[in-house]
């Protein structure tokens, strides 16, 4: 399986963002810088979701107010893939209200679902065979 990219915007930013990054083939990292590039809203708003500095995800960057239904599912999907992460507040050490919207059904429910499954692919490149351009 190759790596397939939406557009050319798409694979610059991946290719910009992990470079600079510098996390080499860490498939965690490598499957949430593909999956949030996929989308040019995501792009714009990337740092409000990865702060490249500091190499952490802030999760409450899904209550932006300028996620969308699409953008959303993208940006759940890739923080479970970058660290499991599917609802769980972690100061009150609860299940958030919504956590029924981190289920496959929703996260693959959008019109960009082909290039979360090959962020699937990246995330587990051990078992999926996927080879970089």
């Amino acid at each position: 399986m190759k790596i397939q990219f939406a557009d050319l915007e798409h694979k610059v930013f991946f290719n910009r963002v992990r470079l600079a990054d510098g996390c080499g083939n860490d498939p965690y990292r490598l499957s949430l810088f593909y999956l949030l590039g996929s989308c040019e809203t995501i792009r714009q708003n990337f740092k409000t979701i990865y702060n490249p500095e500091k190499k952490i995800v802030d999760v409450e960057s899904v209550f932006c107010g300028w996620q969308t239904g699409t953008t959303v599912r993208l940006t759940r999907l890739a923080l479970n893939l970058y660290n499991g992460w599917y609802g769980y507040d972690y100061e009150t050490k609860k299940q958030i209200e919504d956590a029924d919207l981190y289920t496959p059904y929703e996260l693959f429910c959008h019109e960009l679902a082909e290039y979360a499954l090959i962020a699937v692919a990246i995330r587990y490149e051990r078992y999926t065979g996927l080879e970089y351009e």
